[in-house]
């Protein structure tokens, strides 16, 4: 019996709880077509038992062959058990596999990206220090400009032409140096919004690195349950 199941029978033979009675079994022989003096010699060497004996030998018999169909029982759900629990570590296993694939090519992209944001970084810092030597430029254009002026108004009518260019040249690198301001401010936008843009990048850099070295970790746990699931399989099998 396995869980209330009747899978089989043991029968078992050759054994009397009293001495034969001839007559039947000379009847028996009669029926059955075989020699009535043999038949009932050989039914004389019948081991004769108690029926209590039978009963007892019976009931150990019962308990063994349950115990065993139990354990043969057990022995094949515990396989079939450890056959899904290892294709099921397997395909998670497979899935965090990629998981971890897909995570080191985050991983990957977001230090890159933080790269280009620090080479953002570093060409507006360029373009500050040529903005800075452009309006210096235009600051020492102007003080020429100025100098021009003073001295086409020294010389009267002759210097009236150059002044009209240095009062151009003045306005000049007034309108440079303006331009070169307001560049100087967007390009001072740009590196306060690439900070705060690398500031970011970096932590999510820092949370991708976490989640890859989970993910990785993870991965290794798995690997050793698909083992461990393996080793109960074979034991299983065995």
């Amino acid at each position: 019996m396995v869980n209330g199941v009747q899978i089989g029978t043991i029968l078992g033979g050759q054994v009397l709880t009293k001495n034969p009675e001839e007559d039947v079994y000379r009847k028996t022989a009669i029926e059955i077509g075989v020699n009535e003096d043999k038949y009932v010699d050989a039914v004389k060497k019948i081991k004769i038992t108690a029926e209590k004996n039978i009963k007892a030998a019976a009931e150990v018999l019962f308990i063994v062959a349950n115990s065993l169909s139990q354990i043969g029982y057990q022995q094949l759900s515990i396989k079939s058990m450890s056959n899904e629990l290892t294709d099921s570590f397997s395909q998670i296993s497979s899935t965090m596999e990629e998981l971890s694939a897909t995570s080191m090519t985050v991983t990957e992209n977001q230090q890159t990206l933080n790269d280009e944001i620090v080479n953002v970084q570093k060409v507006s810092e360029k373009i500050n220090t040529v903005l800075v030597s452009i309006k210096s430029i235009a600051d020492q254009t102007k003080m020429l400009g100025l100098n021009a002026a003073i001295e086409a108004a020294r010389v009267g009518e002759l210097g009236r032409g150059f002044g009209v260019v240095a009062t151009e040249i003045r306005n000049l690198s007034q309108n440079s140096k303006e331009t070169a301001i307001e560049i100087m401010q967007l390009t001072s936008d740009i590196q306060a919004s690439v900070k705060t843009t690398l500031e970011i990048s970096d932590s999510t850099l820092s949370n991708t690195e976490q989640q890859s070295a989970a993910i990785q970790q993870t991965n290794a746990s798995l690997e050793e349950l698909v083992a461990f699931t393996e080793e109960l399989n074979r034991i299983a099998n065995s």
